[in-house]
């Protein structure tokens, strides 16, 4: 579910951290994860993240709706890191 939450939201990226400590420092006293699980769990991670591979291959199609263009691998990247947000140095905001 959090790598679901990290293509939606940038906040579940650090949160999910704090996740897999939290459950691997309360697990630790108890039993420790087989490798197994924590294989698992992190290919369901990635899995839902492969939601961002169809950003290139949608946006190639020329759609109505752009945003952000990410028809090559620079700017998928740029999408994902949301780089179109940032605020440019020589913006002319008054700096205190």
């Amino acid at each position: 579910m959090c790598g679901l939450g990290c293509t939606n939201h940038h906040t579940m990226a650090p949160l999910s951290i704090l996740f897999a400590l939290y459950i691997s420092l309360n697990r630790a006293a108890s039993l420790p994860l087989p490798f197994k699980v924590m294989g698992i769990a992190c290919f369901n991670f990635c899995f839902a993240l492969s939601v961002y591979l169809y950003l290139p291959i949608r946006s190639q199609a020329n759609p109505y709706m752009n945003w952000g263009q990410p028809d090559t691998i620079k700017k998928s990247i740029q999408h994902v890191l949301r780089s179109q947000y940032k605020i440019p140095s020589d913006a002319g905001y008054i700096r205190s």
